[in-house]
């Protein structure tokens, strides 16, 4: 069946592509304007920052813009990732609530006043031909100059059978991959492109005299959220980890939004320690500051984890099988820190659920399987300062 798959995937490509020549027949050579297409919310918009620093460096003399929607009105996306960059990306905006209000008519016209010459369209992991063809006609009643890109890369749109045989027999590439490999991919190498620097030096500024009071033990930050309950390593693994680190001399504080304060506090409980709560307390640049002075993140498999590898910090993830293995993997700096990836493998995975079933110990059998000494040997192996000598992980 995953070949079967393989092949009906292989066809609406071939059909987007046929679409695509039909209605841009030819490429502007030397574009004023250039667009990305890019929705969703911080993580999807992380992933795509290596391919939007291609294109900076492509065309150095072209206006960038960025069209993108994070979903509901108040969740973060690239306007909040990118407010330093307000110089240099243009962000044409919109939300659900403004989809509801004005319908398609208003999108399209917003689209229309932000025209551009050359558009590359970076679709989701798990789209649709009838969603990319839904935007494809969009882009062209608006008015944009050539667009490139719409393409499936996965089998969301089959039936069960087929979408989880394709799945579990298909070897993905990391997201951020896929996406520079639809801008065509990068010169000399994916890591000959600078890095867009996301935080700007006054908000360093700002924050320094905060961070400095904050004192100058070895920082390990973590981000216990998620937006499903099933892709999130339990509370007390996490507080067991921030133990061992802080018996070795170390502080940890907790990153999150304020709907993480609950996670946050029984992470302090099962630490048993002091740990500061950040949660609701910094914006997402404010956090990718802090995340440039920390010694490493511990995180689930979640928008901060990309943050934190867009600013260059070490990190260990845990990832849980709700993804095929590999889709997520967050892209490294060449400047960036080292990486551990940690993922028990099941036979149920990848599942795409919205609940599991599977439990062991309270949690997924997935991220049950993986251990906190695990965790901890792997924050003392990759973390840019380590507190202290002792490595035990508490009791």
């Amino acid at each position: 069946m995953a070949h079967v798959a393989r092949i009906a995937i292989a066809l609406a490509n071939a059909g987007l592509w046929v679409v695509e020549r039909a209605l841009w027949p030819r490429l502007p050579a030397e574009p004023q304007r250039v667009g990305l297409w890019r929705v969703g919310m911080l993580g999807d918009t992380l992933a795509a920052l290596p391919a939007l620093a291609v294109l900076r460096a492509r065309h150095p003399r072209a206006r960038l813009v960025l069209f993108t929607s994070p979903g509901p009105d108040r969740a973060p996306g690239a306007r909040e990732l990118l407010a330093d960059l307000a110089g240099e990306v243009e962000i044409v905006r919109w939300t659900r609530e403004d989809l509801e209000r004005d319908g398609a008519r208003g999108l399209i016209a917003r689209l229309r006043a932000a025209r551009v010459d050359l558009l590359h369209v970076l679709p989701q992991d798990r789209t649709t031909p009838r969603v990319e063809l839904r935007n494809l006609l969009a882009l062209a009643l608006s008015g944009q100059g050539g667009v490139r890109g719409a393409r499936l890369g996965s089998a969301q749109f089959l039936p069960p059978p087929l979408r989880h045989s394709h799945d579990r027999a298909s070897l993905p590439v990391p997201e951020s991959e896929r996406l520079l490999a639809l801008v065509g991919g990068a010169p000399r190498g994916a890591r000959a492109v600078a890095p867009l620097d996301l935080v700007g030096p006054r908000r360093r500024a700002r924050l320094a005299a905060d961070l400095a009071r904050a004192g100058t033990a070895p920082l390990l930050c973590l981000a216990p959220g998620g937006k499903l309950e099933h892709k999130r390593w339990s509370p007390t693994s996490f507080g067991r980890a921030a133990r061992a680190w802080i018996d070795a001399g170390g502080r940890v504080a907790v990153l999150g939004g304020p709907g993480d304060a609950d996670l946050a506090r029984a992470v302090a409980a099962a630490a048993e320690r002091d740990v500061t709560d950040l949660c609701g307390a910094y914006d997402v640049l404010d956090s990718a500051c802090l995340l440039e002075r920390a010694a490493v993140l511990l995180t689930n498999d979640t928008g901060t984890m990309h943050l934190a590898a867009a600013v260059g910090t070490p990190l260990v993830a845990v990832f849980s099988g709700y993804d095929r293995a590999g889709a997520w993997t967050p892209w490294r700096r060449p400047d960036g820190g080292e990486q551990v990836l940690l993922r028990h493998a099941t036979p149920c995975s990848p599942c795409h659920a919205e609940s599991c079933a599977e439990r062991r110990a309270g949690q997924p059998a997935c991220l049950a399987g993986v251990t906190v000494e695990s965790a901890v040997a792997a924050l003392f192996a990759v973390a840019k300062e380590v507190p202290g000598a002792s490595r035990a992980v508490a009791a």
